[in-house]
């Protein structure tokens, strides 16, 4: 077919057994535009475009312009395209994502006149974007002076500024960015992302600079996946798009830095809060530059090598230096740039003890070179690597691309970017001869190219700087004259005004549309069965690929609420203790041998139409059908035989969770916000905050802080109690290995103790609470219970919060507000809460969900575009899933009571929501008078907030 296909070369082709798929690598004869076709049957059609757009300073010009491409093109006059996409189109992918060296544009969807209609906005965007011609989508995306009234303060804003202020609230987001002294005067020193400070120094002239200069087509890497008829596909991109283009030499060259005759040691800063504790809080970093990105072996030695090292719990440093005390936390990051670095971080350190950290490390390396590595830990390793390569999961075509662009963008053939089985297999052959061993000596212990960092905390650099920078803008503001003040004054209300104008009927008419009659009929069917014998046995017998699933719930309201509080640190710990027939180490590697996983953890479901909810431990596991003996033997030595014996390794990785959640906290700070809303509403929220949220933190916390030997006791005797016989098993894959699982699940139950109900749920009485921290941004959210109104869930309802959020709270929050997002969900089919991330603002984002009502009230808009939000709002009840999904969704459908039935209906109403129906909501606004309000973030912020919080606590103290 491509013999057909005019204006292409093809490069090469080939099929690829381990992806069931024949790979295309193309070039466009005039523009020398790279192109990359994986043939599968995949029913998600993927389309992307990166571009190489190595920076030259700090300034996230990178990043700035990928938001700023996506707001308005030639064809597409829309402020905001992408929204209009989001809000419009069925897509299961929409994105854009600016890395160190590279920029990509990837969209997905199951609907080919949605595939079209996606790839052209994006094209569009890229190639003919309105930032010369429309200045104000810079101010609004990427930075502006903000100056209301002659007596305000002359402030800086803008959508990346304020999303890069929030990264920087991160402490591990800091130091990672501390590992580009790696490669000192390089590409990769840089931060393409934005540094807040460094940020208002670009300029308009600049940023339209590096446009011109990248993207082109002759500096571009098309990237296509699934089942499509790719003749018209690639004639469509030609005629459209790539002919109306010249070839450019793209001046995109990639500035390698220093190369070190030894290895370098350095001490940085990074910030906290002005009054955060700084004891046990360095970092220790030992970073080695492994070669280079041109190798697909070498990128999978470098992520295998990192889990030998320390990441497993089998690995050759995890024992040493846990057992070493030096820090808290231990940890491996590989990047994923042309240079294959690999760096070993310790985190909670006291900042005395780098020359130990590196001794350590080498020491044991050294070992493994000399001593050799245990080959069962290799295996391990490599299984685990292997069974991930086959579970991509919905975002198969996007995973892909990026993986091909990992050494594609550097020269190297894109087909062979994508072997990642078959290059394992190779691996596998040399291991015995001493590969992995030969390969730590020559690229680690014997090489120059390393650092070690010592980052320490210092306490409000960041506000320091801040201070700093509020003088200087005093300073400027002082320094202009009545003509120029105001100007700015001008220029805010103007981009106020661009941001609150509608677009016209014409613009709007631009964006491509999807009708009711593109929707699919129907909801995902499984094909499921439920036994009710002594227990409920569900089989889905779908195809998954010759591996098995099962999910096993064992219901826990048989604890009381102290011991619900150990639950989660429980969970954790079960699988990475000794038990009675394996050692950790042992149990860790024949898990990582024989399965694809075995996981136990806490989960929640509420019952339909009810104020119940399950409240079960779930443990969960999954092997090639030829394994499930095995996997069922080592899931019943984890679940009935781990021993709680070991104190300082279950302070050891208690410690590990609460280190990790501390890094989560910041970056999902939304998702908190919204589970404290939840949690002062109703008791399976509640419950949930005690397994999972911000009431976990704290427990873990306060345990941590008085860990004795009653500690482990109070352990043990939870661990005792999580596994009775009141439990649900939900299996998919192979029908006789369905039954295997199910003579098991059958034995154990006859030896499980007696279920006996004894759990006492009651909420704390409070409206609302406010957590502090060294953020610099907010998140805020706000939420009620609208069944207590009169209320019910509804399709309809699904189509007003994607209103909500798409075109109101996306335009008063995000775009004129700064905030790095905002939206509003509806929780256990009862609790309808907003949210706001990276935020800056606080008072006015509560005042933003205040006037919900009135924007519903006085909502206009036509029968055409409240299609468009039907149609967007599609994937909430049909969305894409994978075999590996398979059971665990079987299961929450029996438990839920919501299953196929339940979500056709809601598809239904939701196909049949009027304008009328969405304005009558408003209503529910109305009448909600028992609001919480949750906010977590910027202590500055919070302390000068006019809104009266009934609590407020330092999340970090």
């Amino acid at each position: 077919i491509f013999m057909e296909i005019k204006n292409y070369t093809l490069l090469g082709e080939e099929f690829i057994e381990s992806l069931n798929s024949r790979v295309y690598s193309l070039e466009h004869d005039e523009t020398k535009a790279r192109v990359l076709y994986i043939e599968n049957d995949d029913e998600i059609m993927t389309f992307g475009i990166g571009f190489k757009t190595p920076p030259k300073d700090s300034t996230g010009v990178a990043h700035i312009l990928e938001h700023c491409v996506l707001s308005g093109s030639r064809k597409y006059r829309t402020k905001e395209p992408f929204m209009s996409l989001v809000n419009s189109s069925m897509q299961t992918f929409l994105n854009a994502m600016t890395f160190p060296d590279k920029t990509i544009y990837p969209v997905a969807t199951r609907n080919e006149k949605d595939f079209f209609n996606l790839m052209d906005v994006y094209l569009d965007a890229v190639f003919y974007p309105r930032i010369a011609e429309v200045p104000e989508i810079f101010k609004q995306e990427g930075w502006r002076y903000e100056l209301e009234d002659n007596n305000s303060d002359l402030k800086i804003n803008g959508v990346v500024y304020n999303e890069m202020r929030g990264a920087y609230s991160d402490s591990d987001s800091q130091v990672f960015e501390q590992f580009s002294k790696l490669h000192p005067e390089s590409t990769y020193d840089l931060d393409s992302g934005g540094y807040p400070f460094d940020i208002p120094n670009l300029t308009y002239e600049n940023f339209l600079d590096f446009h011109k200069k990248y993207y082109n087509p002759s500096n571009s890497y098309i990237f296509l996946n699934g089942k499509m008829d790719i003749k018209k596909v690639l004639e469509y991109i030609d005629s459209e798009y790539l002919s109306n283009f010249s070839y450019k030499k793209p001046e995109s060259l990639i500035e390698l830095g220093e190369s070190f005759e030894e290895p370098r040691c350095i001490s940085l800063d990074y910030s906290v809060g002005k009054d955060d504790p700084t004891d046990n809080k360095a970092y220790y970093v030992y970073g080695v530059e492994l070669g280079l990105g041109e190798n697909l072996e070498d990128r999978i030695m470098a992520k295998v090598l990192s889990d030998i090292i320390l990441e497993s719990d089998s690995s050759i440093l995890k024992d040493e230096l846990l057992e070493s005390g030096l820090a808290e936390d231990y940890f491996t990051y590989v990047s994923e740039n042309y240079f294959q670095d690999l760096f070993i971080v310790a985190k909670g350190a006291s900042g005395e003890d780098l020359e130990r950290f590196i001794f350590l490390i080498e020491k044991k390396l050294r070992d493994a070179y000399s001593q050799g590595i245990d080959k069962k830990l290799i295996e391990s390793v490599i299984n685990q690597y292997e069974f991930k390569a086959k579970e991509f999961g919905i975002h198969k075509g996007v995973i892909l691309g990026i993986s091909a662009l990992a050494s594609w963008l550097y020269g190297t053939d894109p087909i062979d970017s994508l072997k990642l089985i078959e290059t394992l297999n190779s691996l596998k052959e040399k291991i015995d001869n001493g590969y992995l061993e030969k390969f730590i000596y020559e690229r680690i212990l014997n090489n120059t190219q390393k650092i070690y960092i010592l980052s320490s905390p210092k306490q409000g650099l960041f506000s320091e700087k801040d201070r700093e920078l509020k003088e200087k803008l005093e300073e400027y503001k002082k320094s202009l004259d009545e003509y120029e003040i105001d100007k700015l004054i001008s220029d805010t209300r103007k981009l106020t005004e661009y941001q609150l104008k509608e677009d016209t009927k014409e613009d709007k008419d631009t964006i491509p549309k999807l009708t009711k009659d593109d929707i699919s009929k129907g909801v995902l069917h499984l094909n499921t069965k439920v036994e009710e014998n002594e227990f409920p046995s569900i089989y889905t017998d779908e195809f998954t690929n010759g591996i098995i699933y099962f999910n096993l719930a064992f219901n826990i309201k048989n604890l009381t609420k102290d011991e619900l509080k150990l639950v989660p640190m429980v969970t954790s710990l079960i699988g990475s203790l000794d038990t009675e027939n394996y050692s950790y180490r042992d149990l860790n590697t024949e898990i990582d041998i024989h399965t694809g996983g075995i996981g136990v953890r806490p989960g929640i479901t509420q019952i339909k139409d009810k104020d119940e909810f399950y409240l079960n431990t779930v443990v969960s596991g999954r092997a090639l059908s030829e394994k499930t003996e095995k996997l069922l033997e080592l899931t019943e030595e984890i679940i009935l035989r781990t021993k709680f014996e070991n104190k300082k390794r279950i302070k050891d990785l208690l410690t590990i969770d609460r280190s990790n959640f501390e890094s989560y906290i910041e970056q999902s700070g939304n998702s908190f916000a919204m589970n404290e809303v939840s949690a002062m509403i109703d008791k399976s929220s509640y419950t949930s905050n005690i397994l999972g949220g911000l009431s976990y933190y704290n427990n873990i916390k306060n345990l941590l802080d008085n860990f004795d030997d009653s500690t482990i006791s109070d352990l043990k005797s939870v661990y005792e109690k999580l596994f009775t016989n009141k439990i649900i098993l939900s299996v998919a894959g192979d029908k006789e290995e369905y039954q295997k699982i199910n003579n098991w699940a059958n034995k154990l139950y006859k030896d499980l103790p007696e279920f006996s109900e004894n759990l006492e749920i009651n909420i704390e009485n409070i409206n609302s609470i406010a957590y502090k921290n060294a953020s610099n941004v907010d998140y805020v959210s706000q939420g009620f219970d609208f069944k207590k109104l009169g209320y019910t869930d509804s399709g309809k309802m699904r189509v007003m919060t994607r209103i909500l959020s798409g075109e109101y709270l996306h335009t008063q929050i995000r775009a004129k507000g700064g905030a790095y997002g905002a939206g509003i969900t509806i929780q256990n089919r009862k609790n309808i809460t907003t949210f706001s991330y990276r935020d800056p603002n606080l008072d006015k984002t509560i005042e933003v969900y205040k006037n919900i009502p009135e924007f519903l009230e006085n909502l206009n808009i036509s029968e055409k575009e409240v299609t468009d939000f039907i149609i967007a709002s599609m994937n909430q009840f049909d969305p894409p899933i994978t075999p590996m999904m398979y059971s665990a969704i079987a299961l929450s459908r029996y438990m839920s009571g919501f299953g196929e039935k339940e979500l056709e209906k809601m598809k239904e109403e939701a196909i049949n929501t009027t304008l009328s129906d969405i304005k009558s909501f408003s209503e529910i606004f109305k009448k909600a008078e028992d609001i919480k309000t949750a906010v977590i973030g910027s202590e500055e912020i919070i302390e000068n907030s006019e809104f009266e919080f009934e609590r407020e606590e330092f999340l970090n103290k």
